[in-house]
């Protein structure tokens, strides 16, 4: 076991104010930018699910019945591999938007001075004031648990964008087998 006097143990109550700074700085910023990559992935899958709707629209070449009670075997497979394609194609847009709105379940009633909408709310004086009397502790509580409440989004919208990623591969796989398959019947 360390001792207590090494720098690897030492609890973070004990830092300097500058190296805790830095740590929270550190730590926020990291957020922000997984918030960032999961932002990029969900643009990413939304434009692979049109490009892949582009080309499916395009190379579908139609059902071949004139009316409803004449349907043959091939067409009715189009149908329903059609059908389960696009309802797959709506789950994967639906979950990479969903990843740009993430709804975390907890709100905090408390006023924190590290969230722009809380920091909006207030007055000019009032942030000011409010800011100006706070303690160094209490700051460091907000932006812990800003820092806290900032994973929250992290993990929803990285979970929204790891079911859309599964949604779409289900469909582009769908949609090759649906070529393979109606190719040769």
């Amino acid at each position: 076991m360390p001792e207590n006097n090494s720098l690897l143990v030492k609890p973070v109550a004990d830092y300097e104010t500058l190296d805790l700074t830095r740590l929270l700085n550190m730590v926020y910023m990291d957020m922000e930018n997984q918030i960032s990559r999961a932002d990029t992935k969900a643009q990413i899958i939304l434009s692979a699910n049109a490009i892949l709707l582009a080309i499916f629209a395009n190379t579908r070449r139609g059902f071949s019945f004139s009316s409803i009670s004449v349907l043959a075997g091939k067409d009715i497979l189009a149908i329903i591999m059609t059908l389960v394609l696009l309802i797959l194609l709506i789950l994967s847009v639906y979950f990479a938007v969903s990843a740009t709105f993430p709804r975390k379940g907890t709100h905090s009633t408390h006023i924190s001075l590290a969230f722009s909408q809380h920091i909006a709310s207030l007055s000019p004086e009032g942030y000011v004031d409010l800011f100006m009397n706070t303690s160094l502790q209490e700051m460091k509580r907000m932006v812990i648990h800003q820092i806290h409440a900032k994973a929250g989004v992290v993990t929803a919208k990285f979970r929204a964008v790891s079911r859309s990623i599964v949604f779409f591969m289900l469909a582009i796989t769908l949609w090759a087998v649906s070529e393979i398959v109606i190719s040769f019947l």
